[in-house]
């Protein structure tokens, strides 16, 4: 009975949408306001009682219940100039990938490997950063901007971009793993271990 009750809901979406495309004018208004507020009604009610109801939902299903003593972590791509300063490389640099699969598959492969696959990884993550380097050092645009500039949607709103780079080739490149909970975030305090590094 409860998926049918969750048909129903979503079925709704498109009625209204049909509703909105079909109108003019006043009615026109009145759909959107309408759509606009059985939006805001199933997200309530999705909250209140905690169950997922497609396309309304409070991603429990996904993330489960938070806490503000869940472990979060990122990993950091950190380029290094000649005299071993840090800069934070672009998650936009990796080609045909983004970093956000890309630090999942460090964070839950990378380890594994042996050292000489380590390496290899590492020189071959080093070359697609220097050559993303090159291209914005000289003007052009890199990830999913190099066709469509700033009116590309990033891969991912979270991740801060880092667009300024070095005339200099990079030295080397550091994989950091960042990690904190809620309650150390506001705390201002964050844990940093490198897990690799590659030096040219």
């Amino acid at each position: 009975m409860g998926q049918i009750v969750r048909l129903g809901a979503f079925l709704v979406v498109p009625l209204i949408g049909f509703w909105i495309v079909r109108s003019q004018g006043r009615s026109h208004r009145i759909a959107v306001s309408v759509l606009a507020g059985y939006a805001l009604l199933m997200h309530g009610i999705v909250l209140a009682r905690e169950k997922e109801s497609f396309p309304f939902t409070s991603y429990q299903a996904l993330h489960g219940p938070a806490s503000i003593d869940v472990p979060l972590w990122r990993i950091d791509f950190v380029a290094l100039d000649a005299h071993g300063n840090e800069s934070v490389i672009d998650p936009e640099a990796w080609d045909a990938t983004n970093q956000v699969p890309l630090q999942l598959w460090v964070h839950n492969y990378f380890m594994r490997l042996h050292a000489p696959e380590r390496d290899r990884v590492m020189a071959f993550l080093y070359t697609l950063a220097e050559s993303s380097r090159q291209r914005v050092a000289s003007g052009k645009r890199v990830g999913s901007e190099r066709w469509l500039g700033r009116f590309a949607a990033p891969y991912w709103y979270f991740l801060e971009r880092h667009r300024s780079v070095p005339n200099e080739p990079y030295a080397g490149l550091r994989l950091v793993e960042v990690s904190w909970t809620a309650r150390e975030f506001h705390e201002g305090s964050q844990r940093r271990v490198v897990l690799a590094s590659y030096k040219r």
